[in-house]
C-alpha cells in the first residue's frame, strides 16, 4: 500500500466533498505542521553545533550513562582523540583526578543538581596532564535529558595560585626568622595584627 511506500497518510476519498476536503485540508495542515517542526528541529541542532563547535573551551554532551554523544572541535584538538574516538569514550576515560563511580555519581546527581561546577584534571591522548574547571548543565539533546559539560583549561591559574602560595611561605619565614622585630600595625584601628 501507499502507507508502506512512505505516503504521510490515507484519505478516503468516498463521502460527501465537503467531507473528503475537510480530511484532506487537515491532512496537507497536519504535514505541513511536521515538516515546519522537523526544519526548526535540524535548524536548532545546526544552531547548537555551530555555537558549541565555536567555541575556545572544550564541550561535550554526556548521556545519563556517562557516554559522550557529542563533542566540539575543541575537544578533538586539546585531548589528541579524533572525533570518532571520543565518541566512543566517556569522561572516565579522559579523567585521572576523579574515580569512574564519582563520574557515574556525578552524572546521576545532574538530574538533582541540573548545575555542577566543579574542578577536575584531563589527560590527553599523548598522556598530558590538563587542570580544568567543569561547567555542567542537564539540558534535552535530540529528544533526551543529557549533561552539557564545558571544560575550561585552568593551567595558568593553578600555577599563579602555587607561585602566590611560595610567595606567600617565603614571606612568612623571612617574618618568623627576622633577626629584629617586626611588629605589623592594623592602620584603621591601630592594634597589632602580627609580630615575630
Amino acid at each position: 500500500t501507499a502507507l508502506n511506500l512512505g505516503a504521510d497518510g490515507y484519505y478516503n476519498k468516498q463521502g460527501s466533498p465537503e467531507t473528503v476536503y475537510g480530511e484532506l485540508a487537515h491532512g496537507i495542515r497536519s504535514v505541513v505542521s511536521r515538516r515546519k517542526a522537523e526544519e526548526a528541529l535540524r535548524v536548532s541542532e545546526e544552531n547548537y553545533s555551530e555555537l558549541i563547535d565555536g567555541m575556545n573551551d572544550t564541550a561535550w554532551v554526556i548521556d545519563l550513562d556517562a557516554n559522550f554523544i557529542d563533542v566540539n572541535d575543541a575537544a578533538v584538538k586539546v585531548l589528541g582523540y579524533s572525533r570518532e574516538e571520543l565518541l566512543s569514550m566517556g569522561p572516565t576515560d579522559i579523567d585521572n583526578s576523579l574515580s569512574k563511580e564519582q563520574i557515574r555519581d556525578l552524572v546521576k546527581r545532574m538530574l538533582v543538581d541540573q548545575i555542577q561546577v566543579f574542578e577536575t584534571a584531563h589527560t590527553t591522548k599523548d598522556g598530558k596532564t590538563i587542570p580544568v574547571e567543569i561547567s555542567s548543565s542537564l539540558v534535552t539533546y535530540q529528544g533526551k535529558q543529557a549533561v552539557l559539560s564545558i571544560a575550561r583549561n585552568i593551567t595558568e591559574r593553578k600555577q599563579i595560585e602555587i607561585n602566590l602560595r611560595e610567595a606567600e611561605e617565603r614571606y612568612r619565614a623571612l617574618f618568623d626568622q627576622a633577626p629584629l622585630g617586626i611588629l605589623l600595625i592594623d592602620p584603621e584601628t591601630a592594634r597589632a595584627v602580627k609580630f615575630n
